[in-house]
């Protein structure tokens, strides 16, 4: 994988379009092409081992597959090795604009964005390009569409934090993924936090190079860690490790173990730590991701269920929905549905009237 080339191509990307790396990963990018009526059209793109020699892989999310169905991108499927990654976004959003009859064309917008495209090409050969803006992690006027209610009480986004992360110096953020040594990043890093050992600064850079965070206190090892599952769900995890190696203090949002139970016990490096034979933070939080992640196949679940019925969310919980199913009669019947043991069967609960009306037991359906 030729990487700066897969930098310069996300630096473009990110000239128009909104996209992040994942997990610090320039190779694996998630984000959307269009957006329109609050509805975003999410399309995530893998850089394999044999790029630019093919073409990265397209993975694209249900608004972009209801859309265009069989999606079929000339761009993508007349790949060179001169080809652009960009160019093949700009297709596919030009397809999602003309099945949904949008009046302003792709050429319109290039005019408002005509001084960045002028020098774009010269960009890519001097390697001189002047990275955009990716700080949006997300931005501030986004932060409530990213935030669910049981966050206001866990360490949530508000307007008055900033994510301190790499992703505030983006060429950093893509260098450290690329092949350019690490050294000018760890050895500014090293300034910075003169005062700490060689070991936690050898454990917060390992973190700051894969994920946002925001430093509590005083103590630089006192941190909030931001971990984004999916574009609009992100948890805050706080970790001090400043008597490292000793076993890091980890403090959980209420949300986190709602889904995972005690994460203390669930964690398997967490729950045998060795401060004779430590591992390294990062990896506590490989494995929380890990485990987390599963929450991006509930919102698909979610959305699924949303697009035909009417719903209200439960009060204190990530995984479960009130829904209201109408009969001819316009006689409205409302059961909770809970995904928390996907992908084993939901626990749905109904009335006694409703369970009456279906005659059968739920599990039987």
């Amino acid at each position: 994988m030729d990487r700066q080339r897969v930098l310069r191509e996300a630096q473009k990307i990110a000239t128009k379009y909104s996209f992040w790396m994942v997990s610090g990963n320039i190779s694996h990018l998630y984000g959307y092409v269009y957006e329109i009526e609050g509805k975003k059209f999410e399309l995530e793109i893998k850089f394999e081992e044999n790029f630019p020699t093919n073409p990265p892989h397209f993975i694209y999310q249900k608004d972009i597959i209801e859309t265009l169905g069989n999606v079929q991108l000339d761009k993508l499927r007349n790949w060179t090795q001169e080809s652009y990654v960009f160019d093949i976004i700009d297709e596919l959003k030009m397809k999602i604009q003309k099945a949904l009859h949008v009046t302003k064309t792709l050429s319109e917008e290039n005019i408002e964005i005509k001084e960045v495209s002028e020098n774009s090409n010269d960009s890519f050969e001097t390697d001189k390009y002047l990275t955009p803006d990716l700080s949006k992690y997300p931005s501030d006027s986004q932060y409530e569409e990213y935030l669910t209610p049981s966050d206001s009480t866990n360490n949530s986004f508000n307007g008055e934090q900033t994510v301190k992360s790499s992703l505030e110096d983006p060429q950093q953020s893509f260098e450290s993924s690329s092949n350019t040594p690490p050294k000018p990043i760890q050895e500014s890093f090293f300034e910075e936090n003169s005062q700490m050992s060689v070991s936690l600064n050898t454990e917060l850079g390992l973190i700051q190079q894969e994920y946002a965070y925001d430093q509590i206190g005083e103590k630089p090892a006192e941190i909030n860690v931001y971990i984004t599952i999916t574009l609009t769900k992100t948890f805050i995890i706080g970790v001090d490790f400043t008597n490292y190696p000793k076993k890091p203090v980890f403090q959980f949002p209420q949300e986190v173990t709602k889904l995972l139970g005690d994460p203390q016990k669930s964690l398997n490096i967490l729950r045998t730590w060795n401060p004779k034979k430590p591992l390294h933070i990062v990896e506590i939080l490989h494995e929380l991701e890990k485990d987390l992640y599963f929450f991006k196949e509930i919102e698909l679940q979610f959305k699924e269920i949303t697009g035909e019925y009417q719903y209200e969310t439960v009060s204190d919980s990530l995984t479960a929905l009130r829904v209201s199913i109408l009969t001819y009669g316009f006689k409205e019947y409302k059961l909770d549905v809970d995904l928390e043991t996907y992908p084993k069967p939901p626990i749905i609960n109904c009335s006694s009237e409703l369970q009456q009306l279906i005659n059968i037991p739920i599990t039987e359906l």
